[in-house]
């Protein structure tokens, strides 16, 4: 049994750039679908390593169970963000009806 050299280039780089590569099988079919070579597969397999900081910071608890509440009273997807004054509420419906109910809710006061 032969193996394709561009699961060694993974393996090897994956051995090299990282202490474990938990997405190797999917990776080695990006590296033979792609034709990459050893050093652009271990560009990749930083690439992949690499944290990437979040760009919204963590909500509170406090935030998440208003929103949470929200979306069971309202039937719909809430999201809400903090802003520097101020912040935004988010009311996601998937249909007219459900935009309707929300409408005939907020009229009634």
């Amino acid at each position: 049994m032969a193996i394709h050299p561009a699961l060694v280039s993974v393996w090897h780089a994956a051995i090299k750039t990282t202490p474990e590569q938990p997405a190797a099988g999917a990776l080695a079919e990006e590296v033979v679908r792609r034709g990459l070579n050893v050093r652009a597969t271990e560009r990749l397999v930083q690439r992949r390593a690499e944290v990437r900081p979040s760009r919204h910071p963590p909500r509170d608890a406090d935030t998440l169970a208003l929103e949470r509440e929200l979306a069971r009273v309202l039937g719909l997807r809430v999201t809400l963000e903090a802003k520097k004054r101020g912040g935004s509420l988010t009311l996601r419906y998937a249909s007219l009806d459900q935009l309707d109910r929300v409408l005939r809710l907020l009229r009634a006061g």
